[in-house]
């Protein structure tokens, strides 16, 4: 068959991913809301984004199909919050602690990706 047609099966339904993939554009969607909650901190302080993007993410949650894509939502939304508002973990390692640059963006990165799997494990 080819892609287009009618009856064309996607990657996904054939290996049985639709159950556990949230699709890229709530992933983003995610990611971008938990990018944006930074703004309710110093030294914007615009406290209602952080409730309303909180917001955001609990309305995605309760519309998803499993707990798989939950748990990705809540990973994208953590990612996208926690490597925007620590950004001077890097700054500090890098700069101040004198750490090279590769090493310092992975050790950064997996500070990070640590942090979010607390939202994924909410969701």
């Amino acid at each position: 068959m080819r892609h287009g047609s009618p009856g064309a099966v996607s990657l996904r339904e054939r290996l049985g991913l639709n159950p556990l993939l949230p699709g890229w554009g709530r992933f983003l969607a995610c990611t971008v809301m938990g990018a944006v909650s930074v703004l309710g901190f110093a030294p914007f302080y615009l406290f209602p984004v952080p409730i309303a993007t909180l917001a955001g993410l609990v309305w995605l949650w309760l519309r998803v199909e499993s707990a798989g894509q939950a748990l990705l939502l809540g990973l994208g939304f953590g990612l996208g919050y926690f490597l925007t508002g620590t950004s001077w973990v890097y700054v500090s390692m890098h700069d101040f602690g004198g750490m090279p640059w590769p090493i310092a963006g992975f050790a950064t990165t997996f500070f990070c990706s640590y942090f979010a799997l607390f939202p994924a494990a909410a969701g």
